[in-house]
């Protein structure tokens, strides 16, 4: 079965100083939703895809946790963020509506957190091919291309990367535009 789960935070009333709003997520989720449910070119059943919107760290960590945690072996899982990511001691957070950038570990999504659930989700990448089961990852924020993320299933890559994916999870970050 193919699952979905889109996160898109454009507001972070925490800390208006240090994290501006964001025009992208506010359309990026829909849009993206819109695109995999497409009748005549999507694969995702519109009850397959769960968007979760301007929510809080804790919000976004329990929605990461039931979506692995629900997932069976032979799912193919896609799991998108749009918003601001920050990187501190090359760690990439997502942040989350009420992050503040001086206490990341508790009002951001750690991307180890994120690699934990895929982890012990039974929807592993059995397979290195794009058309295997297992899971997808796309945050499209600033500051994710600094953990390296989308390199890490090689034990070369590894070594300069401490944020790391489960072996063949396939993951794609934006710049440091912001």
């Amino acid at each position: 079965m193919y699952r979905a789960l889109i996160v898109c935070n454009s507001r972070f009333p925490e800390g208006p100083g240090a994290l501006r709003e964001l025009q992208g997520p506010k359309a990026d989720g829909l849009l993206l939703r819109d695109a995999l449910t497409d009748p005549t070119a999507g694969l995702f059943q519109r009850s397959e895809v769960r968007l979760v919107a301007e929510a809080d760290a804790g919000e976004i960590i329990a929605a990461v946790d039931e979506f692995f945690s629900t997932a069976e072996a032979d799912d193919t899982l896609l799991f998108y963020y749009s918003g601001h990511g920050r990187n501190r001691n090359r760690q990439l957070f997502l942040c989350a509506g009420n992050t503040r950038t001086d206490r990341l570990r508790s009002t951001a999504l750690p991307a180890a957190t994120l690699s934990d659930a895929i982890s012990d989700s039974f929807a592993q990448v059995t397979d290195r091919f794009a058309r295997a089961p297992g899971a997808t990852g796309r945050a499209d924020c600033c500051r994710g291309n600094r953990t390296r993320a989308c390199a890490c299933s090689s034990p070369a890559a590894a070594r300069c990367c401490p944020t790391t994916f489960p072996p063949g999870t396939r993951c794609a970050t934006a710049g440091s535009a912001c």
